[in-house]
């Protein structure tokens, strides 16, 4: 049910000298964050954890959490519906900094897709967070220019990223216009990268020729030994006949510039 909240101390030879704060994606749960936050405690030691669950109930699973409702999500909505529940979350991290004795720069706010848009906005506010790492997420309104995030900052936080232990990164690129694939332009890949094509929280079935241009632009930064194609995100907030027709047309249009590059 909401209000769960899991935390474990960093390892018994460190104290406390980070707060990671974890937040689940829409239908999920506390729980399902916890094996990556441990894949983080690994590198970082002297971490404490926190994985709280999302202050509501899902739309679409009543066992499961998200953090503001999915149903009905606009641009025009989301920043609304964000915005509505940053006062909480930082009521929850500010209680665990003073329990852990972390102050705000050593603290990251580490989330996933709806989590990591939380992240994101709230990371906007000054003082809660020193750094974000948002998986599979998006800001619910973009950065003005002149706003506290600058372009340095933002390069800094992809190399933190693609130094992570982990071996594949997944980036939703389709509802930015694979504008965030330029970050990654000139950088070595010793990852996997999956790239998102189906924007997820549009009822418009793609074309197959939409999806190819974004493989293909894609291919312009990233090596096709290395490169994934998927979604989005998760398509749990379609119906069922939208998410098979836009899963017909991304394979369709793998299999057509695979065909091209004589990969088939």
């Amino acid at each position: 049910m909401p209000g769960k909240i899991f935390r474990f101390g960093p390892t018994p030879e460190h104290r406390a000298q980070h707060l990671f704060v974890f937040l689940h994606g829409s239908g999920a749960t506390s729980q399902s964050m916890i094996p990556i936050a441990f894949r983080f405690q690994a590198r970082f030691p002297s971490a404490a954890l926190v994985v709280p669950s999302g202050f509501a109930s899902s739309d679409v699973d009543r066992d499961a959490q998200q953090w503001y409702s999915s149903r009905g999500l606009t641009d025009e909505n989301r920043m609304e519906r964000v915005a509505a529940i940053l006062p909480r979350l930082e009521t929850l991290v500010r209680r665990e900094q003073t329990n852990c004795r972390v102050p705000v720069e050593r603290t990251v706010l580490i989330g996933f897709s709806q989590g990591g848009t939380v992240a994101l906005e709230a990371v906007k506010r000054p003082g809660i967070a020193g750094a974000v790492v948002a998986f599979s997420s998006r800001f619910a309104q973009t950065p003005c220019r002149g706003s506290r995030i600058s372009s340095q900052t933002v390069q800094q936080m992809v190399d933190q990223i693609l130094a992570l232990p982990i071996d594949q990164l997944d980036l939703e690129t389709a509802n930015s216009d694979y504008d965030l694939l330029e970050l990654l332009r000139g950088r070595p890949f010793t990852k996997e990268i999956a790239v998102g094509v189906l924007d997820v929280h549009s009822h418009v079935t793609e074309t197959v020729e939409q999806v190819k241009r974004g493989i293909r632009r894609a291919l312009e930064i990233i090596p096709p030994e290395r490169l994934y194609i998927d979604p989005d995100c998760g398509l749990k907030t379609r119906t069922p006949e939208e998410a098979v027709a836009k899963l017909r047309v991304m394979v369709q249009a793998v299999r057509q510039v695979k065909g091209d590059l004589g990969l088939a």
